[in-house]
């Protein structure tokens, strides 16, 4: 009886192996997955505005100097599978504690053929200055089949300050992104 239990311990660790093995290439259909990889950069500043009153301040803020380059790529399928754990695509995530708190909500619509393909929310920026987003798009994201897909960035921007609080919504793009599956 117990000779059986670890024979079925060992068979089920073996199962559990091979699935994990071969899942990715399952899902995927073949050891390599074709993706476009990419960085999207851009430059955040506040600047308070002269006014005639004393009591009021209104803050400026701009977006400036952005920038997404693309590239298509292919990662390993094992890889490509994994990395969607714990999340492909990276953004810095610092929160200063100062009392005027910039925050900027970051997601990716992805279109073909003018119907929405796949929303993905990158996350929360923090803070003026440059910033940098890495990105990793592919079969997971809806980038399954041959063709041009355009690429729309919707940026949220939320400013708290002691006297006054701003919310504006900002899209870039459309940016086309060819790709070609194998």
């Amino acid at each position: 009886m117990i000779k059986m239990k670890k024979i079925l311990l060992v068979i089920g660790i073996l199962a559990i192996v091979g699935i994990l093995l071969f899942l990715p290439i399952m899902i995927f259909g073949g050891f390599t997955v074709q993706t476009v990889e990419g960085t999207l950069t851009f430059d955040s500043t506040s600047t308070l505005a002269l006014s005639k009153s004393l009591k009021s301040q209104p803050i400026k803020h701009s977006l400036t100097a952005w920038n997404i380059e693309l590239q298509n790529s292919s990662q390993n399928a094992w890889a490509y599978a994994f990395s969607g754990i714990g999340g492909r695509n990276d953004v810095e995530n610092d929160q200063p504690n100062v009392d005027i708190s910039l925050e900027f909500s970051i997601s990716f619509v992805i279109k073909k053929d003018g119907e929405i393909v796949k929303e993905i929310n990158i996350g929360l920026v923090h803070g003026e200055g440059q910033h940098e987003v890495s990105v990793v798009l592919g079969p997971s994201e809806g980038l399954t089949s041959s063709g041009t897909y355009e690429l729309y960035i919707n940026i949220s921007l939320k400013l708290t300050t002691p006297g006054t609080d701003l919310s504006l919504d900002i899209e870039l793009g459309p940016v086309s992104i060819f790709v070609e599956i194998n």
